[in-house]
């Protein structure tokens, strides 16, 4: 089903949110500021695998597909995650896919951000966000396979009138044969390589400070700051066993506290960390990731920086690709099946208390 992307509640430059919790404060506008913000997002993704295929577009929400094939004796399997949600000064973000075996896939996440100048003077702003953490990775890349890659294309550009500016682009991928993986790394916050060649290389990057000035906007003018996320996989592996074919993953999100980071030694509760522990070793293609929320604001130029995010490795890597049913629980999924086993066995006590009441 195809919806038309819908523009959110406009809000003037002076009252934009705060989101103290990530350290994005707000300074106060001066009195003649009249920028007036309006912002509208677009998803779209497309997929192929086996004789199977499909695409849409929204204006937000939440897709998750998780897609096999075995067709001519040949294994594939395709995951994609596409979680975007726009709100008044952040965005709720997740990019996830991966191939293993033939397969194709691509996502999409565009933010219009429209700037309307209505007061007599020119305004020079800043736009202050986050670059999502992510994670790009090549798998059992042993050759042969050709025309096999992953790619994510990350830009903001400026249009006012009909000129368009680019003032930030990042770019990544990784090709097979094994030839590693390749990003723009210098502009990232904690750039860390795992490389294990021909099994796996994996690339990944903590959050990242984005904060960009923008073009004048002059009295009574227009501008509108274009922020676009895409991501790409097309493989062409053939394959007997999946977990040990090409395969690829790119991920903007957070891949911090799901599939191999353990939570529990922070709560004393929890006093048998053998028992609760998470392995801290993920696969290089499947690891789950979780949405992120992502802040940002519109400042006066020269308004003091947004502070630098904590670099958080996700640990290392196992094998290149383990499948979608040797995923291991979250801890919160721990935290649950535990109250729920504490919750049956209190139950049974009590029901056996009653039986042995007098009549």
């Amino acid at each position: 089903m195809l919806r038309q992307p819908t523009a959110f509640a406009r809000h003037s430059f002076i009252r934009l949110l705060t989101v103290p919790m990530l350290g994005f404060g707000f300074l106060a506008a001066p009195a003649n500021a009249a920028v007036v913000e309006s912002a509208m997002m677009t998803n779209s993704y497309s997929y192929a695998i086996g004789g199977q295929s499909g695409s849409s577009s929204d204006a937000g929400g939440d897709t998750a597909l998780l897609l096999d094939d075995n067709s001519g004796g040949q294994l594939s399997e395709m995951k994609l995650d596409l979680t975007a949600s726009l709100n008044s000064g952040s965005f709720y973000f997740l990019h996830d896919a991966y191939c293993v075996g033939t397969c194709s896939v691509s996502m999409t996440t565009q933010i219009v951000f429209t700037l309307a100048n209505n007061g007599t003077t020119a305004e020079n702003l800043r736009f202050d966000s986050l670059i999502t953490p992510g994670h790009l990775a090549n798998a059992y890349t042993f050759g042969g396979v050709g025309n096999a890659n992953a790619n994510f294309d990350f830009n903001v550009a400026q249009t006012t009138g009909q000129a368009t500016s680019l003032l930030y682009g990042a770019v990544g991928s990784a090709i097979d044969p094994a030839q590693g993986v390749l990003t723009t790394g210098s502009d990232f916050n904690g750039v860390q390589m795992d490389d294990n060649p021909p099994l796996w290389s994996a690339t990944d990057w903590s959050a990242t400070v984005l904060s960009i000035d923008l073009n004048t906007i002059a009295p009574g003018e227009t501008s509108s700051l274009v922020y676009t996320s895409t991501l790409q996989i097309s493989n062409f592996a053939q394959c007997t066993d999946l977990t040990s074919c090409t395969g690829f993953q790119v991920a903007f999100g957070d891949p911090r506290n799901n599939g191999g980071v353990s939570l529990f030694s922070a709560f004393s509760l929890f006093s048998a960390p053998s028992l609760f522990s998470v392995d801290p070793l993920q696969p290089a293609v499947g690891a789950e990731f979780d949405p992120f929320l992502v802040p940002y604001r519109f400042v006066p130029q020269g308004s003091p920086p947004p502070p630098t995010p904590p670099v958080i490795y996700p640990g290392g890597y196992d094998v290149g690709f383990l499948g979608n049913n040797t995923a291991v629980p979250e801890p919160s999924a721990w935290a649950l099946m535990i109250v729920g086993f504490l919750t049956i066995g209190a139950a049974m006590r009590r029901t056996q208390r009653r039986a042995l009441l007098p009549a």
